[in-house]
């Protein structure tokens, strides 16, 4: 039996409301600044990250390049099937949130050459800073 198109459409909207969320966590931007960036209010922000409005496809360019991050990023996960897989990004998102884990993922992602990694290293490195370099508030 096929899936249903619109729950495919509604799961993906949600996929990319949450990597959203994720991204903007990361670089320290809360819904309101983010909206304001982009011309938003923090409710807008706040539904997209929820994922009961969809996100149209300038708004998301818009959004990555405030992130600083591929547009890639936001589907990071979903499979040619439709299925929805833990992400190596957000493995390392978990990861990030705890200090000696992230210290690790840096070194590992400093070593790294391959280019599915290299958007993840500007985005740690910035937490790092935030955090005092030691992954510490």
């Amino acid at each position: 039996m096929a899936e249903d198109p619109r729950s495919v459409a509604e799961a993906i909207d949600e996929h990319v409301g949450q990597k959203l969320r994720d991204a903007r966590k990361m670089c320290g931007i809360s819904q309101g600044a983010l909206g304001k960036r982009c011309g938003l209010s923090f409710q807008q922000i706040q539904k997209f990250e929820a994922g009961s409005i969809r996100i149209s496809s300038g708004r998301l360019k818009q959004l990555a390049d405030i992130l600083e991050l591929p547009i890639a990023f936001f589907f990071d996960g979903i499979t040619a099937g439709r299925t929805i897989q833990p992400a190596f990004a957000q493995r390392i998102i978990d990861l990030s949130k705890h200090s000696e884990a992230k210290s690790h993922c840096m070194r590992l992602i400093a070593a790294a050459d391959d280019d599915d990694i290299a958007p993840l290293r500007g985005v740690l490195e910035r937490l790092t800073e935030k955090r005092g370099g030691d992954g510490r508030r």
